[in-house]
This record gives C-alpha cells, structure tokens and sequence, in this order.
C-alpha cells in the first residue's frame, strides 16, 4: 500500500517554533510527530510513503531511516513553491500515476483512527476518493462534509460561519484515492482539497464520507498542540508514549533524562529529554522540549517552550510559544 503525507505547510500558527522546524517535525510526548505517522502508516500495511514538504528538506534528512527501520520505503518530495494542499499530491500521481489506491494524509492532525477501516471502505465503493469525517460540536472551525444517500458526499462547505451549517461532519485530513481522482482537475499549478478537489468530486458523485468516532486534533495551534499531548496523557488518544518518558496519573510526562526535583509541575506538562526546572519552579498545562532550563521560582502556564528555551529566574510565561534565541 502506498500512503502520501501532506507535509508542506508553513506553520504559520506556531510560530516562533516554526521557523526553524517544520511543524510536522515538533515533538508529541518527545517524538517528532511525522515520523510517528510513518510508523502508524506502516502499522496499517503501508510499505511505500512520500512525504511532500517544503522548499527546503534538509530537515527531513532521518525520514527515510526511519521508514527503513519499519520496512517503509519513505522518500521526500520537496515543493519549490507552495502547491496548496493538493497539488503537490497531483504533480504526483501525474508523473508516477499510482497503480492503486493510495492513502493520503496530513501530516499535522493526530489522530488513533486507523486507516485499514478507510480502505475497506474505499474498495468496491465505485467512488474516486473515500475520507474520514469525524462529528464535531462546533464545526466552524473545519471542513463539513454533509453526507447524503449511502455516505456519498452532497456538499462541501470550509470553515462555515457559526450557526450556518447543520450538519456536523467534518474533514480530519485522511482520504484513499484512487489513481484518478484529479480528472478534470489538470495542471500542475497550485491545488486545494478543499476548495477545488472535494467540491469536484460531489459533482461527480464520486465521494464517499465515512464516519468515525476516533479521537482527533488539529496540531497546528498552541490551543490543539496543548491538548493533543493532555489527550495523550489521559488515554483519550491511543498513542504510544516512548519507554524512557515516566508518564504519572495521566497528568504529567518526565523524561529519565530531565530533573525537576523540588519543582511543581502538572497537572498536564509534558518535559522533554534533558530539560531541568529548578526548585520553586511551577509548570502547569504547557510542553517544555528538549534541553529546556526554567529557573528557580519561574512559573510556565499554557506555554510551549521550544528546544534549548532558557527561562530566567522569577519569570512568569503565560499562553505563549517560545523559542530559544539564535
């Protein structure tokens, strides 16, 4: 099974992290987040995956280790200029037209669901493309899906206005297409899943909605970021947690190689490998990465601090991103 990760964004929401770290590349509970994905994908029978990233791919050099190690074939596919969220994925298919159906994903939206369910879906559908849909209580926020006969897809509507829309599926950034799918959409300029594929295809009659019931989040604010690693913590994401990260009443997470000895931290922090809190200290709701000083008496809430982050003595970091300066 082949599978394509959508990896190309700016990450413009998680800035200053950002803008040194493609934002599929920042830790979930220690662990860049991509590279997880490929082992989800290769756990649901995926053996060939071409990630499409930015301009520069230089930080996805370990990819294809990775891959290596899960018997994933992984290659990059670096976008020169921004190709939207489909285009890059029909510059593909339009130079190695795939010989079957082929998993696509973002590569910013944790999710447990488990795409083999897609794919049985798709096959004998008689449809071009198959996605996931989860139900949402404010669907503002995303793509809905509105669903028709048998799950075909009847309508397409992006980000709707609050209280406009009624129906409450939305897109989570999973599909199985097939190698047809962009028929009539010809080009190899910019493409959008949203505003132009999906739309295409309910005209075709050629889009299936599948319902789940999965735990998913959008990764890429500090909002989703936060609460992925807290829905991680308290088992509401089945997503594993590396050997060496102690994880304590669901509440917090301490790398074996962090100290935080006299400091206060939780409920909900997650402190990664090397990083220290000085006594007094206080971490509450927030993400500390790797090699992370917070001095004596600071206090961190609803904060994520970035790789090598020095946090002076007595400071107080409230709803922010922070990187190190360089």
């Amino acid at each position: 099974m082949q599978a394509v990760v959508l990896a190309g964004g700016l990450g413009t929401r998680l800035r200053p992290l950002t803008n040194r770290t493609p934002k599929p590349l920042l830790p979930l509970m220690g662990v860049p987040f991509a590279y997880r994905l490929i082992r989800q994908l290769a756990e649901s029978g995926v053996t060939s995956a071409t990630l499409l990233v930015g301009a520069d791919p230089a930080p996805w050099r370990e990819a294809g280790q990775i891959g290596a190690a899960l018997g994933v074939r992984v290659e990059t596919q670096p976008e020169q200029a921004p190709l939207g969220t489909a285009g890059g994925c029909r510059l593909l298919f339009l130079r190695r037209p795939p010989a079957g159906p082929v998993i696509v994903c973002n590569a910013d939206v944790l999710s447990d669901f488990d795409c083999r369910n897609l794919v049985k879906a798709h096959r004998g559908a008689g449809v071009a493309a198959t996605v996931a849909v989860a139900r949402a209580a404010d669907p503002s926020s995303f793509g809905v899906l509105v669903l028709g006969e048998n799950g075909l897809g009847r309508r397409y509507v992006e980000k709707p206005p609050a209280g406009t829309e009624a129906a409450d599926t939305v897109n989570i950034g999973m599909y199985v297409l097939d190698p047809g799918v962009f028929a009539g959409l010809d080009g190899d300029g910019p493409l959008s899943f949203e505003h132009d594929v999906l739309p295409a295809l309910i005209a075709r009659r050629s889009l299936l909605g599948v319902v789940t019931a999965c735990y998913w989040q959008d990764l890429g604010t500090l909002t989703g970021y936060l609460g992925a690693h807290r829905a991680v913590l308290d088992g509401r994401c089945r997503w594993p947690v590396p050997a060496e990260v102690e994880v304590t009443a669901g509440v917090r997470a301490v790398h074996a190689t962090a100290r935080v000895a006299g400091a206060q931290i939780g409920p909900m922090a997650v402190i990664g490998a090397r990083s220290v809190v000085e006594p007094g200290a206080r971490v509450v709701n927030s993400v500390l990465h790797e090699d992370v000083a917070v001095g004596p008496d600071a206090l961190i809430v609803d904060s994520v601090l970035g790789e090598g982050t020095r946090i002076a003595p007595g400071t107080q970091v409230t709803g922010r991103l922070v990187a190190a300066q360089r």
